[in-house]
C-alpha cells in the first residue's frame, strides 16, 4: 500500500482503520509507527476521542457521585443529543473521564442504525447483493461510483481550550451560532467527484442539480461507462427514472446497508481532519471541507477505502447478512 508522503501518519492510520482489516502489528509495519502508539489511537477512537487532539497530562478533576448519576440519567433520557465532548465540558473534566463512566455503567457507543434489527428479508437481500457484486470480479472495485450525503455540525469543529503560557489569558474566538453544512460525494477506485456543499434539507430539486453539476466528473472518470450507487434515500429513489434517462446505470443497493458503502468512512476520516482545523465561521468550515477532500480523494489515499470491498462482501455472506463494524 504506497501512501502520498504529504499525508500525515495519523491520517493513513484512519483510512487503513475504518477500512482495510489490518492487525495492529501489520498498521504499524505499513505506516512506520510504533505498535504501542497504534494501540493507543485505537483505544481513544473506540472511547470516542479526537486521535489529533494533544490531551494535556496530570490529573483531571473526578467526579462525584451525584454527577456520574446525573450525566447516567442525562444519556438513558437523551441518547441523541448526548456526548462525551458535550458531558466533558459542562462537567468541566476531559472526555476520558465521562467516558469510564459510561463503561462503569454499561453504557456502549452504537451506531444508530444498530438500533433497528434487520429482518430476514433485508438480511438476505444483503447476502444477495454481495455475491452479485462478488461474482462481478474486478468490476465492483474499478467501475463503481459510490455516493452519499453527511452533514457537518460547526459546534463540533471547535475547540473550548487550548495551550498557552501559565498566567497569561487569551481570548478564544467561538461560534456566535452553530450552524450545519451538507455534503454530497462520489468516490471510486479511479477517484472522486469535487465535494458539493448545499445548506438546508436534501429534495428532489437539490439532489437533480447535484447530480447535473457532477455529472461530467464523473464521467471523466469512466469515459466507457460505469455503474452508479446510491442509498434508498427517498429522494434518490425519486429521481432513479430521471438518473435513467441521463444514461445513469444505477445499482439496486440493499437497504440500511452504510457498511457497504466505501464512502461512509470517508466521512468518519474528513469529519476527523475537519475537527482539526477546527474551524470558527461558515467559510472556515467550507474551506477545510474543500481541503480535506481534496487531500483525502488523491488516489493513493483513496483506493485503500474500495480495496477493501471485496473482503467485506465475503464477511457479510459468512454473517448471514448481518451488519459489519465501519
Amino acid at each position: 500500500m504506497v501512501f502520498n508522503p504529504d499525508i500525515d501518519q495519523k491520517t493513513k492510520f484512519l483510512v487503513i482503520y475504518h477500512h482495510v482489516t489490518q492487525t495492529a502489528t501489520r498498521i504499524a509495519k505499513l505506516i512506520s509507527v510504533p505498535v504501542r502508539t497504534i494501540y493507543d489511537w485505537i483505544k481513544k477512537i473506540k472511547n470516542d476521542q479526537d486521535i489529533f487532539k494533544i490531551e494535556g497530562r496530570g490529573r483531571k478533576p473526578q467526579l462525584s457521585k451525584q454527577q456520574e448519576k446525573s450525566i447516567t440519567k442525562e444519556v438513558k433520557l437523551r441518547p441523541h443529543s448526548s456526548s462525551t465532548r458535550k458531558l466533558a465540558s459542562r462537567e468541566n473534566v476531559s472526555k476520558t473521564t465521562i467516558g469510564k463512566v459510561f463503561a462503569k455503567n454499561e453504557l456502549e457507543y452504537k451506531s444508530v442504525m444498530e438500533v433497528t434489527e434487520l429482518t430476514e428479508e433485508q438480511k438476505q437481500q444483503r447476502v444477495n447483493y454481495c455475491k452479485k457484486m462478488l461474482k462481478r470480479k474486478g468490476q465492483p472495485l474499478n467501475e463503481t461510483i459510490f455516493t452519499d450525503e453527511t452533514g457537518v455540525y460547526l459546534s463540533d469543529c471547535h475547540k473550548s481550550k487550548v495551550w498557552t503560557p501559565k498566567g497569561k489569558k487569551i481570548k478564544i474566538e467561538l461560534p456566535k451560532k452553530d450552524l450545519k453544512v451538507n455534503c454530497w460525494g462520489g468516490i471510486s477506485y479511479e477517484g472522486a467527484t469535487s465535494l458539493h456543499i448545499f445548506e438546508g434539507s436534501l429534495n428532489k430539486e437539490v439532489y437533480q442539480e447535484i447530480l447535473e453539476k457532477r455529472m461530467e466528473e464523473m464521467e471523466s472518470l469512466y469515459p466507457d461507462g460505469f455503474e452508479f450507487m446510491h442509498d434508498n434515500h427517498p429522494v434518490h429513489s425519486s429521481l432513479e427514472i430521471w438518473g435513467e434517462e441521463q444514461g445513469l446505470n444505477i445499482i439496486d443497493f440493499p437497504p440500511y446497508s452504510p457498511d457497504l458503502n466505501p464512502i461512509e468512512n470517508l466521512w468518519a476520516v474528513l469529519k476527523n481532519k475537519v475537527a482539526a482545523d477546527n474551524p470558527k465561521t461558515y467559510k472556515q468550515l467550507e474551506d477545510s471541507l474543500y481541503k480535506n477532500w481534496e487531500i483525502l480523494t488523491q488516489i493513493d489515499t483513496l483506493r485503500p477505502f474500495i480495496e477493501g470491498l471485496q473482503n467485506r462482501y465475503s464477511m457479510c455472506i459468512e454473517n448471514k447478512g448481518e451488519r459489519l463494524n465501519h
